[in-house]
């Protein structure tokens, strides 16, 4: 299932700076004040979102290029999924995907000020990242419209007759596409991007103050 953009907001109770306001400070420094610590706490979840993308089977394999093992477990037999997917050798195709996470994840300055009768909060509306616009910045190298970020989690059909080993004309310089039937390498899907998009919106709900 893509996740789209919710909505998501993070909260921060006037309380925790009664002290500037029993020191007569204007609002707009005290609503200042709240964005920072916004900004402080939305940084956190953004780098605890990085760290598991980045500490991903997948991404791990990937990122190590065409000399990978399949640490993922995603196929059966030699191979990896750099070769399997066929990226061209030299290409980093985790690399938009980090870039992306840390450029989208971030706090809008606006926010709208709740009040209550012995209470208040800042509401602070959050920028997520979404799994639609990951897909589309994850094609697969060979066929269009596809995404190899959502192959992951839902099959990439095309592939199972592919060699490993270093071809001169492969383009990822660890496989070759086929079109002679060989003993396929068998897919198996796994939770990736999906699954980190979800636990960002968790974490995000839980540091409301």
């Amino acid at each position: 299932m893509a996740i789209r953009g919710k909505l998501t907001r993070i909260r921060i109770h006037r309380a925790q700076f009664k002290n500037a306001v029993a020191k007569g400070l204007s609002s707009s420094r005290v609503k200042e004040a709240a964005y920072q610590k916004a900004v402080q706490m939305v940084n956190s979840v953004k780098r605890r979102t990085i760290k598991e993308f980045d500490e991903h089977p997948v991404t791990k394999e990937i990122s190590e290029g065409p000399s990978a093992s399949n640490m993922s477990g995603t196929l059966s037999g030699s191979g990896n999924l750099f070769t399997f997917i066929g990226f061209y050798e030299g290409d980093d195709p985790t690399r938009i995907v980090r870039s992306y996470l840390n450029d989208k994840i971030k706090v809008f300055r606006q926010s709208r000020f709740l009040k209550f009768q012995t209470s208040g909060y800042y509401n602070f509306r959050v920028n997520p990242p979404t799994t639609s616009e990951i897909e589309n910045l994850t094609p697969l190298p060979w066929e269009r419209g596809a995404s190899w970020a959502r192959g992951i989690e839902r099959g990439i059909s095309g592939l199972g007759y592919y060699l490993h080993g270093r071809f001169s004309d492969a383009r990822s310089g660890g496989g070759i596409q086929s079109q002679y039937e060989v003993k396929p390498s068998i897919f198996r899907t796994k939770r990736y991007l999906t699954t980190i998009v979800t636990n960002f919106y968790t974490n995000i709900k839980k540091r409301r103050f």
